[in-house]
């Protein structure tokens, strides 16, 4: 048996979907749903291929071909089939095509989560267009292609503010605590100053908040530059 899904159908699968070993199966449409489709390899050669029923897991029992579709993956969270999708593929998973990353239930993605989108006896190639939302300043969408899965990851790159920038004191006068916050959660922050020789206090070096009192033993006005 032969079974074409075509452009603008959907095919939901929430149960079971056997095509005889020898058919042809071919998606221009969409496929969708949590079942397990088995017996021939699936083609989605110009369709989208759309995991669980937001968000979910899809398992193909007899290899997958991405062709020139488009596999969407929905993320609301770090836990799979119920928070985020994942193709689950017994045989091969050849991939092409587009791989578009969607964010679901107003989710904002963390600094070291990661994803595994793909599962599947053994991975083939990579998807030609990659695409992901808008993520928080200072956090970047990563893609490892495994031997027998694909990973999604977040990454982050901290962009520190301090507050207040700048400020003018009198020796031997508690400065305005300096408060560091960053565009990435938990980052951990960590500070050294100069003319160290001439100012004492606060120590050389620290982590968190800058807090305390500046003694200047020259006779002339300095400047000290946290970093």
């Amino acid at each position: 048996h032969n079974l074409t899904i075509n452009a603008g159908a959907t095919l939901s699968n929430n149960s079971t979907l056997n095509i005889n070993a020898g058919g042809v199966v071919v998606n221009n449409g969409t496929y969708k749903g949590s079942g397990l489709y088995t017996g021939a390899l699936f083609n989605n050669s110009g369709g989208t291929v759309s995991p669980g029923n937001s968000p979910g897991c899809t398992t193909f029992g007899a290899g997958y071909t991405n062709g020139s579709g488009t596999e969407l993956i929905e993320i609301g969270g770090t836990t799979v089939c119920t928070q985020y999708d994942q193709l689950q593929v017994t045989g091969t998973a050849t991939l092409s095509g587009t791989l578009n990353v969607v964010l679901f239930g107003g989710y904002t993605p963390n600094c070291g989560e990661t994803y595994t989108i793909m599962t599947a006896t053994s991975v083939s190639g990579t998807f030609a267009t990659v695409t992901y939302p808008a993520l928080p300043a200072g956090l970047s969408w990563n893609i490892q292609y495994n031997a027998t899965s694909v990973v999604l990851s977040i990454t982050g790159n901290p962009v520190a503010t301090a507050t207040p920038a700048s400020q003018t004191i009198c020796s031997r006068t508690p400065i305005t605590t300096i408060v560091l916050t960053s565009t990435v959660a938990s980052t951990t922050y960590a500070c050294t100053r100069d003319n160290n020789a001439t100012v004492t206090g606060i120590a050389p070096s620290g982590t968190g908040n800058i807090s305390g009192t500046l003694t200047n033993t020259a006779n002339v006005p300095i400047t000290v530059t946290f970093t």
